[in-house]
């Protein structure tokens, strides 16, 4: 087994505004459940983004029983850029080696760097074996085209195309996730004589979501 994979870290995505708002006025989501008399299950769909508050019709009803259980307008729960936003799936799990664990200890188990983790391990689910290794070699290592394409013994153009394929569909997830817009992408020149992953640079047109994931 490989260093990279010794240990996982699983996180789950939910609404942190909600979450906050009903951790203010309950002692647990269920508990404001029983008062609202609704079902948990229901609510943590809401919670967890698996279902939008906001339709063509408006706010769903759900979306206003519990802002009104809360306390808050709905726009203040669900800002523009969340209210269409549907998670098929809500959890997220990624391989961390030694360092990967001791970062998270040292800068106090940052919520920005385990949301940056999470999205990674997101975007990367389409990923072949193959295309994962090729990232985390010329990303997480440093690799030259050159130096990966002489340690997986194919050619300096084959694994170019594979971290272009691998961009391409990490992309597409990114844009359905609502992280970015890749209808027009730009992209910075790419310096091929070093092919050093340092030196490529992707400007990315961003959407509120992913502006949030890579501020400070």
């Amino acid at each position: 087994m490989k260093s990279d994979e010794d240990f996982n870290l699983k996180v789950t995505v939910r609404n942190g505004r909600l979450l906050r708002a009903i951790r203010e006025r309950y002692s647990s989501v269920a508990d404001m459940c029983r008062k609202m008399s609704r079902s948990q299950q229901t609510v943590n769909k809401l919670i967890t983004m698996k279902s939008v508050p906001y339709n063509s019709k408006g706010w769903t009803d759900l979306a206003l029983d519990v802002a009104g259980m809360v306390g808050r307008d709905p726009e203040d729960l669900w800002p523009n850029h969340m209210r269409e936003l549907r998670l098929n799936k809500s959890t997220s799990e990624v391989n961390l080696d030694l360092d990967d664990v001791k970062k998270l200890v040292q800068e106090g188990s940052s919520e920005k760097t385990i949301s940056q983790l999470s999205a990674i391990s997101q975007f990367s689910q389409k990923l072949t074996p193959r295309e994962r290794d090729v990232l985390a070699r010329r990303f997480a290592h440093d690799q030259s085209l050159d130096e990966c394409a002489a340690s997986l013994r194919v050619s300096r153009e084959r694994v170019r195309q594979i971290e272009a394929k691998a961009f391409r569909k990490m992309r597409k997830v990114a844009s359905n996730l609502g992280y970015m817009d890749v209808k027009n992408p730009k992209w910075d020149p790419y310096d091929w004589e070093t092919g050093r992953a340092r030196h490529w640079r992707l400007e990315l047109s961003l959407k509120p979501l992913g502006q949030d994931l890579l501020e400070d």
